[in-house]
């Protein structure tokens, strides 16, 4: 929201108070213009932000009102799954959870999600306000279709000497807006004219961890030296969902093995 990677057209509301021009895309995190704010004040107003694509949600960032002392207490989340609308539901009650939002106009209220979420579309519904239904607010989480990927060095992209026993792979994520979680994915390898053991340690669904708010994570893969003369061979590295082995969206490179003996 914050960075402009939502556009304008993608942020819509129940209501808008068209007079104030207080629209649905005022609602960015730290927006200097305004806000959101609805044309009725009542508990059946909602913001929405449609991804395009599916995303994995985490949390949201809540604030009020720029220039008013005026902000949502409490709110509740609704989604959009794919075949169905429905509330993110508190573990205890089974009912709709209600969230706690803010108690000044300023001071962003962060709150990460029991469960992620996976949704095309999202919609915070305010249930309790302080002067009036009106907010700014960001949403935390990742792309579902991509968020994982293989960093491919500039050039020859990933080259090692046999003499050098092993190379790092680097892994990245894309989260918005900063990865606040800890995240998984697996690699695995795959023979093309290298084989494993004789030439490498291959990678069965190895997992490769993230800490919360970093995006970038790295791999040692192990190569054999050999005393074989022969020519450069190549192996391929691929990215698997978690560690169930399904390969991931067709993220993957090469690396070539330079041979060392004469």
């Amino acid at each position: 929201m914050e960075s402009g990677d939502i556009a304008d057209k993608q942020i819509t509301a129940s209501s808008e108070n068209s007079g104030l021009s207080l629209k649905a895309p005022k609602a960015r995190l730290n927006s200097a213009q305004g806000s959101w704010f609805a044309g009725t004040h009542d508990v059946n107003q909602w913001i929405q932000v449609n991804f395009d694509v599916p995303h994995v949600i985490t949390g949201v960032i809540l604030q009020g009102r720029c220039n008013y002392p005026q902000w949502v207490k409490t709110y509740k989340v609704e989604y959009y799954d794919g075949f169905h609308w429905q509330y993110i539901l508190d573990d205890t009650t089974d009912g709709a959870q209600e969230f706690d939002g803010n108690t000044d106009k300023d001071t962003p209220m962060t709150t990460y999600f029991d469960h992620p979420i996976k949704a095309r579309y999202i919609r915070i519904r305010p249930h309790t306000w302080n002067g009036a239904v009106t907010l700014r607010f960001e949403l935390l989480g990742c792309e579902d279709t991509k968020p994982f990927s293989i960093v491919v060095p500039a050039g020859e992209g990933y080259v090692v000497g046999e003499a050098d026993s092993s190379i790092e792979i680097t892994i990245t994520r894309t989260c918005l807006p900063n990865c606040p979680n800890a995240g998984v994915i697996a690699v695995n390898t795959a023979d093309y004219t290298a084989t494993a053991s004789s030439d490498y340690t291959s990678f069965q669904n190895e997992p490769v961890h993230f800490m919360p708010a970093t995006t970038d994570a790295t791999v040692s893969l192990s190569i054999v030296d050999d005393v074989i003369i022969e020519p450069d061979e190549s192996l391929v590295v691929y990215l698997a969902i978690n560690v169930t082995g399904e390969i991931y969206h067709g993220s993957f490179t090469y690396i070539t093995i330079t041979d060392n003996d004469v």
